[in-house]
């Protein structure tokens, strides 16, 4: 799949994808590491977290290479968790992003199905605007944990009301953005898109 299909599939609202962010961070010495598909603005990205909250090593940092929001959220990878056609018991060591992505994947689902004529920039802002920050996370955006430990019951409340955001503006644009530290400070960075 390429970052142009992801990105055209996205504008058409009738797709909906989700991405693990990847388990290269040790590979990568902590560098930037969401690389490809994984971090096309057209799909969600999902990073994972420790049993107290905390980015797992190896879970992959951003900005991701095509899009700066990677990975746009974070969650979980310990006990029980959706997997395939089941579920896996990843006990309290926690499984790798494919098992984040698995529960980012399961919450874009029940908000399309309570929404379903919520765009695609409705459920980022939704999810963005309710996600948790996590211990250690830098306040609007952390390349570890994106906006935050994935909150579903606070997307499913955010969600009627995502227009209004002043996030709103920021992740309905189109191409590049630098990391801003403020909602209204990202700036595009004029590049081409791969893809």
């Amino acid at each position: 799949m390429s970052a142009r299909l992801v990105r055209v599939l996205d504008q058409t609202n009738q797709v909906t994808l989700s991405f693990a962010a990847g388990n290269n961070n040790l590979v990568c010495g902590g560098a930037p590491s969401i690389v490809a598909v994984n971090s096309t603005e057209g799909g969600f990205t999902t990073g994972a977290l420790d049993q107290q909250g905390r980015p797992q090593p190896y879970s992959s940092r951003g900005p991701g290479q095509c899009f700066a929001f990677c990975p746009f959220i974070a969650a979980p990878t310990f006990g029980v968790l959706p997997w395939g056609a089941g579920w896996r018991d990843f006990g309290p060591e926690g499984g790798a992003t494919s098992s984040s992505a698995a529960l980012l994947s399961c919450a874009l689902s029940l908000l399309r199905g309570e929404y379903p004529r919520a765009n695609n920039t409705d459920l980022r802002v939704a999810l963005a605007t309710s996600a948790r920050k996590t211990p250690g996370s830098t306040p609007f955006y952390d390349p570890a944990t994106g906006f935050g430990l994935l909150q579903v019951d606070g997307a499913l409340s955010a969600l009627p009301g995502a227009r209004g955001s002043p996030l709103y503006p920021l992740l309905a644009g189109r191409g590049l953005y630098r990391l801003p530290t403020s909602p209204g400070g990202a700036r595009p960075l004029g590049a081409t898109i791969v893809g």
